[in-house]
C-alpha cells in the first residue's frame, strides 16, 4: 500500500531539495557552502557566524518544510487554517496562552547576538521556501508555506516550555480526581517517587523520604475552596573509560512521530563551531559539541508551571481579586477554519497569567470546577518578560562553568544537563528558572483570588544544584528527582519514576573500560528493575482458583530474565499485567475519572499525560506494602493478583491467537512514527514509518513508553528520538542516529535511511575535521548573496 500511495505522489514530483550548483538568495551576507554526506548531513562552512545560522535555517526549510509550516502555525494559533477544525483545539489553547505574544515580549530582552542568530535562521527558512518547490503535503492541501519571523522562532521555543513543563498535566489529573473522587482518591492515587530510587546530584543513593506537600496542598484546598470536590543522557570522567578521554551519551526521548524533531548538522561559521543534533524550529543544538565541550541534555521536570482556580465576574473582562473584583486584558481573535466558519476566541489575561480553561467551554469538556471558580489560569517562569539564552548559545562553552553560566538567563525549557570536555572534566547542571511559591507546593490548583496566591520572585541561580566531576567519577540524569529529598530547595513532586537512572548509575558503576561501543550497549538495555522489585510477590501467589490463564501467566513469568526485548514472550505478559492491575486499581479508588489517573490528556498539545510514566512505581509500592484501603494483604488483594494475570493472558489470546510463539512483545506493541497526514484514509499508509518490532517499557533505559490506557492499540508512545555517543577529543567519531533520517518527504531516500542506525545504536558520523568532511562528502551548494 505505502509503495503504491508513494507512487501516486511522485505524480507531484519527488520534490527533493538542491544540493548541488551555485545560488543567489535573500538574506545571507557573505556567502556560504554546504557539504552534504551520504546520510543527508549537511556541513555549513561561512565567514560569519549571521551566515551559519542562516545555512542551518536554510536546511531546515530544505528538508523539513512541512514540520516547520506546522511549528510556526502552532505558535501563531493558525493550525486549523491549514487542517480544518481538527486543528481548532491546539489554536485555541495557542492564542489563549499566547506563545507568540510573550515571544514578540521577551525578544527585546534577548542578547543582541541571540536576536541576530534567530533572525538568521528564521531569513535561511525563507530562503529554502523561495529556493524550492512545496512539499507534497503542502501541494495537496493547496498551500504555500508561510514565511518565518524571529518572533516565529522564539515563538516555538515557549512551546518548548509549555511541552515540557514539569506537571499542569498532573495538576489537572488531580483536580480532576478531586472533584470527581474526591480527595481520599488523591492520596491513595498518588504515585510517589520512591525512597530508593537515585537522583541526578547523588546517583548512588536514594532520594529519602522528604516532605508530603501534596498533603498541604490538599488541605490548602478544602479549607479555601471547601470539600466537594522525555531522555537519558551521562557523561563518563576518564578515570572510567579505556581511552582515559571522557564519552558522553544522550538519547532524548520524544513522541513516535515522523519526521523527528532533530536534525544532523555541523556549522562552522567565524567563531561559530558546532556539530550534532539540532533542533528543528530553532538555532539550537542539543547533544552536540564545538570541538573542545560536549553537552546532552533532559527534560528536568522542575515544577517551574502553576494553575489557579479562577472566578470571572459576570461582565466576562474582570476576574475575583480578594473580596471583589478587578479588569483583567480582554480581546476577541479570529481563528481561520479552513472549511468552515471563523471562530471567535476571547482570550483573558488576568493577574496570575493567561486564561487557560473558562466554564462552559465546550472546548474543554473535561474540567469542571469546584464551588466559586469557574476558570483556570496557567502561570509560569517562561511566560515572564525573561531573557533566554542557554542552548542557544552552548557552542561558546569553554569549561563548565562557562556552560552553567550560559543557563542564568534562562533555558530553552526546563533541563537537566550534562557536560564533558577535552580537559577531562564531566559535570551536571540544572537548568530552569523555579519559582517562589506565595502558598502552597503547586501540586494542585488552588483559588488564586484568594490574598497571596501566585508566583512570586525565582530562586537565586545559584542556589539551582550542580555537581562537577563526582567521585564516582560520573553524571548521569534520567527525567528523575534532580536532588535528595533532605535539600531544603523544593524542585518538585513529579519527576518521572527513577528506574531508568537507577540502572544506569548501577551499570556505570560496574565499569572502568567504558568505549563507545559500550555506551551504545547501554542505550538498547530493556532489563526491567521494577520486575526484579516485585517478581517475589509475583511469583509467591497462590494460583488456587486462579484458573487456567493466571497458571499460564505465572509459568511464563517465573522463567523470564526480566529483558523487555523485542522477542520476549513473557515481556508481554508483564505489561499487560502491570497495565491490568492499575486498571483495575485506579479504577476501584476513583471510578469518575479513572481515565485521567491512568493517564488522559487534556489539551491537544500533548496526547498522553506523564503519570502514565509514573505509575509503575507506584505499583511497585503498593505490592510492597499492600495497603488495606488499596490492595489489601490476604486473599482479597491475592485475588486482584491473579485476576490481573489472567486478563493479561486473555488479552493476548484474543488479539494474537493461542499459540504463545506469536505474543512476542515487539509484535504485540509495536512502533509505528505517525506523520501529521497519518490519521488521514490512505496517505498515512505513505507518510507513517513501520511498523518496527517494539522493545523496553517506560523504565527501561531503551524507554518504550507504554499507554497503560491502551496497551495493546497505542503503540510505542515515547521513545528515545535520537541516540547519541561522543567520546570526547576524537571528534571525527562522533556518531548520531535520528529515528527515522534527515529528511520529512517520504519519497527522500533520507526519509527512513538511519532507522538501521538507530535500531542498532551503531549511529552515523556526523565528521569534524576538515579532511574527515571532504571524504565523507560528494554534494556541495553554494549560497551567494543577492
Amino acid at each position: 500500500m505505502a509503495r503504491s500511495i508513494r507512487h501516486l505522489l511522485r505524480l507531484l514530483g519527488r520534490r527533493l531539495p538542491r544540493t548541488r550548483g551555485t545560488c543567489t538568495v535573500e538574506g545571507v551576507r557573505r556567502g556560504l557552502t554546504i557539504r552534504r554526506d551520504g546520510a543527508g548531513v549537511p556541513y555549513i562552512s561561512a565567514e560569519v557566524e549571521h551566515d551559519g545560522w542562516f545555512g542551518l535555517g536554510f536546511c531546515h526549510g530544505q528538508d523539513r518544510a512541512l514540520q516547520l509550516e506546522i511549528l510556526l502555525r502552532a505558535g501563531r494559533g493558525t493550525v486549523a487554517a491549514l487542517v480544518g477544525k481538527e486543528g481548532l483545539g491546539i489554536d485555541r489553547i495557542s492564542r489563549r496562552i499566547g506563545f507568540r505574544r510573550v515571544a514578540e515580549r521577551q525578544l527585546p530582552r534577548l542578547r543582541p547576538a541571540i536576536r541576530s542568530q534567530l533572525a538568521a535562521y528564521a531569513a535561511g527558512i525563507n530562503a529554502a521556501f523561495e529556493l524550492e518547490p512545496r512539499p507534497h503535503e503542502l501541494a495537496i492541501l493547496g498551500r504555500g508555506p508561510t514565511r518565518w519571523e524571529p518572533a516565529d522562532v522564539h515563538a516555538y521555543a515557549v512551546i518548548f516550555c509549555f511541552a515540557l513543563a514539569a506537571n499542569w498535566d498532573a495538576e489537572l489529573m488531580r483536580l480532576k480526581v478531586l472533584l470527581e473522587d474526591g480527595p481520599q482518591a488523591v492520596a491513595a492515587l498518588e504515585p510517589r517517587y520512591l525512597a530508593e530510587l537515585p537522583s541526578s546530584k547523588v546517583p548512588d543513593r536514594g532520594v529519602g523520604e522528604g516532605l508530603d506537600h501534596l498533603a498541604a496542598d490538599l488541605t490548602l484546598f478544602e479549607e479555601l475552596v471547601g470539600h466537594g470536590v522525555g531522555s537519558n543522557a551521562w557523561a563518563v570522567g576518564p578515570g572510567k573509560t579505556a581511552s582515559g578521554r571522557p564519552i558522553l551519551a544522550n538519547d532524548p526521548h520524544l513522541m513516535a512521530q515522523a519526521p523527528s524533531l532533530n536534525y544532523l548538522a555541523q556549522i562552522r561559521a567565524g567563531e561559530l563551531e558546532v556539530a550534532g543534533a539540532s533542533w528543528v524550529g530553532l538555532p539550537a543544538f542539543g547533544p552536540g559539541h564545538n570541538g573542545f565541550a560536549a553537552w546532552g541534555v533532559t527534560a528536568a521536570h522542575a515544577d517551574n508551571t502553576d494553575l489557579f482556580l479562577e472566578e470571572v465576574g459576570p461582565d466576562g473582562a474582570s476576574l475575583r481579586e480578594g473580596d471583589g473584583f478587578v479588569a483583567c486584558e480582554r480581546r476577541d481573535e479570529w481563528i481561520e477554519v479552513r472549511g468552515g466558519e471563523t471562530v471567535r476566541e476571547t482570550v483573558l489575561v488576568g493577574p496570575r497569567g493567561p486564561i487557560l480553561v473558562h466554564a462552559p467551554d465546550a472546548a474543554a469538556p473535561d474540567v469542571s470546577f469546584p464551588r466559586g471558580a469557574n476558570a483556570l489560569s496557567i502561570a509560569a517562569t517562561w511566560l515572564s518578560d525573561r531573557p533566554y539564552c542557554g542552548l542557544y548559545r552552548a557552542s561558546d562553552a569553554r569549561s563548565f562553568e562557562g556552560f552553567r553560566e550560559l543557563f542564568r538567563e534562562g533555558a530553552i525549557s526546563s533541563l537537566s544537563t550534562v557536560y564533558a570536555d577535552a580537559d577531562g572534566y564531566v559535570g551536571w547542571c540544572l537548568a530552569v528558572e523555579i519559582p517562589r511559591r506565595e502558598a502552597g507546593a503547586g501540586l494542585v490548583p488552588l483559588p488564586g483570588w484568594r490574598m497571596r496566591r501566585g508566583l512570586s520572585e525565582v530562586v537565586a541561580f545559584e542556589a539551582l544544584p550542580w555537581s562537577l566531576d563526582p567521585d564516582h567519577g560520573f553524571v548521569c540524569t534520567a527525567n528523575n528527582a534532580p536532588t535528595p529529598n533532605d535539600e531544603s530547595l523544593f524542585l518538585g513532586a513529579d519527576f518521572l519514576d527513577g528506574y531508568r537512572q537507577a540502572r544506569i548509575a548501577e551499570v556505570l558503576a560496574g565499569r572502568d573500560d567504558w568505549d563507545r561501543a559500550g555506551m551504545a550497549e547501554l542505550q538498547l538495555d530493556t532489563l526491567s528493575l521494577p520486575w526484579r522489585e516485585m517478581r517475589a510477590a509475583v511469583l509467591a501467589l497462590s494460583m488456587e482458583g486462579g484458573g487456567e490463564d493466571a497458571r499460564v501467566a505465572q509459568t511464563m513469568l517465573r522463567h523470564w530474565d526480566g529483558q523487555l526485548t523485542s522477542r520476549s514472550l513473557a515481556a508481554s505478559i508483564y505489561a499487560l499485567f502491570l497495565g491490568e492491575l492499575i486498571d483495575r486499581l485506579v479504577s476501584a479508588q476513583a471510578p469518575k475519572a479513572a481515565a485521567w489517573a491512568k493517564g488522559r490528556a487534556f489539551t491537544p498539545f500533548l496526547p498522553h499525560s506523564t503519570i502514565a510514566t509514573r505509575r509503575t512505581g507506584h505499583i511497585v509500592k503498593l505490592l510492597r506494602e499492600r495497603p488495606a484501603e488499596v490492595l489489601p494483604a490476604g486473599e482479597a488483594g491475592d485475588t486482584v493478583l491473579r485476576a490481573a494475570l489472567a486478563a493479561a493472558v486473555a488479552h493476548l489470546r484474543a488479539t494474537h491467537g493461542d499459540d504463545p510463539a506469536a505474543w512476542a512483545w515487539g509484535k504485540v506493541r509495536p512502533l509505528t512514527l505517525v506523520h501529521p497526514f497519518g490519521k488521514i484514509p490512505v496517505l498515512g499508509a505513505a507518510f507513517d514509518l513501520g511498523p518496527y518490532p517494539g522493545a523496553g517499557d517506560n523504565t527501561t533505559v531503551n524507554q518504550g513508553g507504554l499507554d497503560f490506557a491502551h496497551p495493546l492499540t497505542a503503540g510505542q508512545v515515547w521513545l528515545p528520538a535520537l541516540r547519541s555517543v561522543i567520546d570526547v577529543g576524537r571528534w571525527d567519531e562522533a556518531r548520531f542516529a535520528v529515528l527515522g533520517g534527515q529528511s520529512g518527504n517520504p519519497l527522500s531516500p533520507h526519509y527512513d535511511d538511519q532507522v538501521g542506525a538507530w535500531q542498532s545504536a551503531e549511529g552515523v558520523v556526523v565528521a569534524w575535521s576538515e579532511a574527515a568532511i571532504a571524504a565523507r562528502t560528494d554534494a556541495t551548494l553554494t549560497l551567494r548573496p543577492a
